[in-house]
Parts: C-alpha cells; structure tokens; sequence
C-alpha cells in the first residue's frame, strides 16, 4: 500500500489499464463468439416464447362424438332446405351481400363429413387461413363471393390441403349459398381471428374431431 493506494499486481493491473494492455485479435474474436453464441440462445428463446403464446391461444379441447357428428349430417340437410326456401326468389345482389357478412372476418369451427372438424379464419380483405386435421402447418387461401353458372356462391380456394380420409390434395371449392346461409356445418362462430391463424401457425396438429376453444372462451 502507497499512500493509501492499494497497489495491484502487474498481471491484474494490465487487464483493467487500457494504457497497459490493448485487447489482442483472439480476444476480440472470443468475444464476439460468445455475444454470437448468446444472441443466438436468445433468438431460440424468441420463437419458442411466440410458439407458446399461440399455443395458449387454444384451451384444452372437447372431442365431436360420432353420434353428435351423425345428428349433425341428419340435420344440416335439413336446415339447407329450409335455407333454399328462405332464399328463393333474393336477387344476386341480395345473396352476395349476406353471404359476404357471413363469412368476413369470421372464424369458424365446421364439421364436415369426409373431413372431420377443422378451423378456419375468413379474413375481410379475402385472405383465408385453415386448421385442418392431421396438417402439420397452416393452410393458406383466399376466398369470395362468384357468379357460378348464374348462381351465387362462397367460393374458396387453398394452397396446401390435404384430405386426412382420401390424402388427395383439394384446391378449390364453391358451395351453394344455402350450404353458408344456413350454417349447418357450423359448429361454433367467434368474431376476429381468435386463434391467431394470420400469423401463419397453428397451435398444435390436431386430431379429426377435436374442436378446440379459444382460451377463455
């Protein structure tokens, strides 16, 4: 000690004394290895944070019986006819009308014969993103409303689906207006994007007749 100093040892004061000591190329390089290490940690960190908030967005599901299922398929031909009915005579300005405020930026739960219950998100500016069973990835798509052959209908198309039953890819498909109107294969309706699909993931692979619900719904 010199006049109250302390006075470090050589080594340690060339490691604190810029003066002394200037950082050579491998120390720089360790350095830089070690942020480039943690940045990286931290971007893992990122995503698996995201993946578990869109996988929260989901609550614990229920699973469609196939009695439920059979009463649905009897019913839905039901409410088509009553809808056809309903229908007849509108104008196709009329339908074009209420089938787009059906279907716009609505997300639906549907149970379909041949395709099990999916989820899908019709956003208003035509974009469409799909939660289809045994899909490991989202379905992107578009829709609108088209004159087919005279007649209006909600016409969708996909890019990426795959039938779980038959495994054959499905593009596109236009449904009558009664099939939407009567919303018969509708197993529950929300307003928004309540599973977050137009981020482009899906909150886990889903099986044929589970029908997932909104956290906290």
């Amino acid at each position: 000690m010199t006049n109250g100093a302390v006075r470090l040892p050589l080594a340690v004061r060339s490691a604190f004394d810029p003066l002394r000591t200037r950082p050579s190329a491998a120390m720089i390089n360790a350095k830089t290895k070690v942020f480039e290490c943690f940045g990286g940690i931290m971007t893992i960190f990122a995503f698996a944070a995201a993946a578990a908030a869109q996988a929260l967005a989901a609550s614990p599901t229920n699973v469609l019986s196939f009695k439920e299922a059979g009463r649905i398929i009897i019913a839905a031909e039901r409410k088509h006819a009553e809808t056809r009915s309903r229908i007849r005579g509108w104008s196709n300005e009329q339908l074009a009308s209420e089938l787009t405020t059906a279907i716009s930026g609505k997300t639906k739960l549907i149970y379909q014969l041949g395709h099990g219950v999916y989820v899908e998100y019709t956003e208003p500016q035509g974009q469409l993103r799909m939660w289809y069973p045994k899909n490991k990835d989202i379905v992107r798509g578009s829709w609108g409303v088209r004159d087919v052959r005279g007649k209006m209908r909600a016409c969708f198309q996909y890019s990426n689906a795959v039938n779980p039953v038959t495994h054959v890819y499905e593009p596109t498909e236009c449904v009558a207006a009664e099939q939407t109107l009567s919303g018969a294969e509708v197993l529950q309706s929300w307003n928004g994007d309540v599973f977050h699909l137009m981020e482009n993931r899906i909150p886990y692979s889903k099986d044929a007749m589970d029908m997932p619900s909104p956290l906290g719904s």
